[in-house]
């Protein structure tokens, strides 16, 4: 969560443009990005195009109250990235010109005003045509008061190094075992990781 204008979209798009092959010959969007309005599908588009431009990235919107045939044309030649509304994106699929089944990210921009509008249903019936291997990422600018009124002790609860009477924050005891260790700046990093017998209980 983090408010309008912090840089959400680039959060989510730097990640998702680095990891798509532009020399593929593959036409299917490796990417959809699922916006409540045309007006926020616009903008995150843009923001998209933006920085994927000296990479290659092609990068479609798709809404109604636009011309649906340049839009057609576009997902025929190919797009790495296609940002749109739940409806436009459904209605695509479901006239077979936009084809999911190769997406490995999906995200949900404004999930909460998504939920609001009632797009639930058309969230799960996008999502259903993903791949089942795709990474799912929620992004807000705002939360609703239920959920933040029991923040700060929650975020107390879970405070590494929680304050004292007097507000100072203390340190965690180190726990004997526990060490530091510098990582490669390479994209299989996590990967091998994973595999390996001794898994890390932070990442900072």
């Amino acid at each position: 969560m983090a408010k309008t204008g912090t840089g959400k979209t680039l959060g989510f798009g730097i990640p998702i443009l680095e990891h798509i092959d532009v020399d593929s010959d593959d036409p299917r969007p490796r990417a959809p990005a699922v916006a409540p309005t045309r007006e926020l599908a616009g903008r995150v588009a843009a923001d998209l195009e933006r920085a994927g431009k000296r990479l290659g990235i092609k990068v479609l919107t798709v809404y109604g109250g636009r011309a649906y045939e340049p839009q057609i044309e576009a997902l025929k030649k190919g797009v790495h990235v296609v940002v749109g509304t739940p409806g436009r994106l459904i209605d695509s699929a479901q006239q077979k010109h936009l084809d999911l089944s190769a997406t490995k990210t999906v995200v949900l921009d404004e999930a909460d005003e998504m939920l609001d509008l009632g797009f639930l249903p058309d969230v799960e019936k996008i999502m259903a045509m993903t791949s089942p291997a795709r990474h799912t990422m929620l992004f807000s600018a705002t939360m609703p008061g239920a959920i933040v009124a029991p923040g700060p002790s929650l975020h107390d609860a879970a405070d590494p190094h929680p304050r004292d009477e007097r507000g100072r924050r203390g340190r965690q005891p180190h726990r004997q075992g526990d060490r530091a260790v510098r990582l490669p700046r390479t994209r299989w990093t996590r990967s091998r990781w994973s595999r390996g017998s001794c898994r890390p209980r932070a990442v900072a």
